[in-house]
């Protein structure tokens, strides 16, 4: 008669009591998917403000060093996955650019010399910028704090985790790049408001090792940053110029 009470677990078979299976943590109500139900699931999963992308974005946004340190030594339930995170807010982020038909966010690099003949290239570019930036500060990361004893992929899921904030911040950015173009189409202003882009994500990244790096009251560490974000700018930039210069000629 006991057994008739189970719940079947329609995961993994297993016969459970209780709202969860005690095996593979599956709910016990998994009906059809439905309009209704696929809606819930992505609201659900997008905008917990417990758990999920919401929840990411505010906790890296406040304390993003500790956040990382908590997801590196195991604490990963309220979080969302870093690589989704990244390709998530990084497409939106191309998609918005891209629809509103805006130059991309580094002046430094002359990428409106691709702009001119393909804007999607261009964008393309850009996201093979960041992707390099991002492995520039990898490795740096590894040999400059390599006495912090973290290993290349918790460096990885790091910067991951750091490159999908700086994309939330170029989305939320947008409304400063459009009143920038308004003012030098409608004023011919010479106002440059995406270095403001460039000094939040620079910032952010400090900010984020400083934390990370426990650097508090440390200031040989804290220049050590410096150094290294000014140093991984510049060879970025170099990188990337040459790589443009190649492909015009």
């Amino acid at each position: 008669m006991e057994a008739d009470l189970l719940t079947v677990c329609k995961n993994c078979g297993n016969h459970f009591k209780g709202n969860y299976c005690n095996n593979c943590r599956q709910s016990a109500k998994t009906n059809r998917i439905t309009w209704k139900e696929l809606l819930n699931q992505f609201l659900h999963s997008l905008f917990r403000f417990d758990k999920g992308i919401i929840y990411t974005i505010k906790e890296l946004l406040i304390h993003p060093g500790k956040t990382i340190r908590d997801y590196l030594s195991g604490k990963r339930v309220y979080h969302y996955n870093p690589f989704k995170f990244l390709f998530l807010v990084g497409g939106l982020s191309t998609l918005f650019y891209l629809s509103l038909n805006l130059k991309l966010p580094n002046e430094a690099i002359e990428l409106e010399k691709i702009e001119a003949v393909n804007i999607t290239l261009a964008h393309k570019f850009f996201a093979a910028i960041g992707f390099l930036f991002m492995i520039l500060l990898t490795i740096t990361d590894f040999i400059f704090y390599y006495k912090k004893k973290y290993t290349l992929p918790e460096i990885i899921v790091s910067n991951a985790f750091q490159a999908g904030q700086i994309m939330v911040f170029t989305i939320a950015m947008l409304p400063v790049i459009l009143l920038q173009n308004y003012l030098i189409q409608e004023h011919h202003s010479l106002i440059n408001l995406r270095s403001l882009q460039k000094a939040i994500s620079m910032g952010f990244l400090f900010f984020t090792r400083y934390q990370f790096y426990e650097a508090k009251g440390n200031y040989y560490l804290k220049i050590k940053i410096i150094v290294q974000l000014v140093a991984v700018y510049i060879l970025n930039n170099q990188i990337i110029n040459y790589l443009i210069e190649l492909l015009q000629s």
